[in-house]
């Protein structure tokens, strides 16, 4: 393990040792859990972001500009093959 120091405010070292003591682990542990619980979650919301933007890019894309689409979809696909 890296050892470093930090600098906290008093309102902060306060909740850290009640969390700690709530939960019966060290200060040390509770803040390397809290920076794995944010990386993880930060990666986790990218990730999903990325996901959405690609989603809505393919969307917009893919426009036809055809209102009907969804109902008349058959009648759509016999005229492109007859073509």
């Amino acid at each position: 393990m890296v050892r470093t120091q930090i600098q906290i405010t008093e309102e902060q070292s306060d909740l850290l040792k009640k969390v700690a003591k709530e939960e019966n682990i060290s200060i040390a542990k509770l803040i390397r859990l809290s920076i794995d619980h944010l990386v993880k979650n930060r990666f986790i919301i990218n990730d999903a972001e990325k996901k959405k933007n690609a989603i809505m890019a393919v969307n917009q894309s893919f426009h036809s500009g055809i209102k009907n689409i969804s109902t008349n979809h058959d009648q759509y696909l016999t005229e492109s093959d007859e073509s």
